[in-house]
């Protein structure tokens, strides 16, 4: 995970976070490992609007800007 981390971090452009999440499919509501260059608290409002969105108007974040 820290060598994709790695990788993801040297692609975006400054000043941008991330979060890579990895499961095994056949326990994805167990296990779960991420790897990120952000605050936990920060990913996890993140993760709270994206899963807020993407249950009212789950087409507006497959918009690419």
């Amino acid at each position: 995970m820290q060598k994709i981390a790695r990788l993801v971090d040297e692609e975006l452009p400054q000043g941008w976070g991330f979060f890579v999440m990895a499961f095994p499919f056949e326990d994805a509501e167990g296990r779960m490992n991420y790897v990120s260059n952000a605050k936990r608290t920060d990913i996890l409002k993140l993760m709270l609007a994206f899963a807020a969105k993407s249950r009212t108007n789950p087409g507006d974040w497959a918009k690419h800007k």
